[in-house]
């Protein structure tokens, strides 16, 4: 859990707060560790004062969030000056060969409107588009990171579940 790791690099003299628009995520985050704090609110509606926090970090939200760019400028609002606001977003479809499969297995079988559900977590994918809404948000300075990796899971099953009911990890 990213808020976890936020807080064991800022030691016992810093603070974290894990927000999430969703109770039902935010009941799972309490449960795992009841000593941060926990708020519920919108992304696009941070409920903070400007400037405060030396850092605000997302990890694999924003490409769901409503209103992207106002995601991002009220991220920035809360952020001191100097402060980083690092965010993660999952690549395009095209680099997943597992998922870029099972989204043309489910437009076969239910249709391309049922496949695009699937396609949502890779909606930034594309560096040129995360850009672009980096700098409509007023984020000039961002870079655009490729950061690879490798998941591996001990069947398709085990995948499958991971993927759609696994609200521990």
């Amino acid at each position: 859990m990213l808020a976890c790791s936020m807080a064991e690099r800022v030691g016992p003299t810093g603070s974290v707060v894990g927000v999430d628009v969703n109770e039902g995520m935010l009941a799972v985050a309490k449960r795992k560790a009841a000593a941060l704090e926990w708020r519920a609110a919108r992304a696009e509606a941070l409920p903070f004062a400007e400037n405060s926090f030396d850092a605000v970090v997302g990890q694999f939200g924003l490409m769901f969030f409503e209103d992207q760019r106002l995601a991002l400028q009220k991220m920035k609002r809360v952020l001191r000056r100097g402060g980083r606001l690092p965010v993660a977003v999952w690549d395009s479809l095209e680099h997943f060969e597992g998922y870029k499969e099972q989204a043309a297995l489910i437009a076969r079988l239910h249709g391309e409107q049922a496949a695009s559900a699937l396609s949502a977590p890779f909606s930034l994918g594309d560096p040129k588009l995360l850009s672009s809404l980096s700098v409509g948000a007023g984020i000039t300075e961002a870079k655009v990171e490729r950061q690879e990796g490798t998941a591996h899971f001990p069947s398709l099953r085990a995948w499958l579940w991971t993927e759609t009911f696994d609200t521990n990890s």
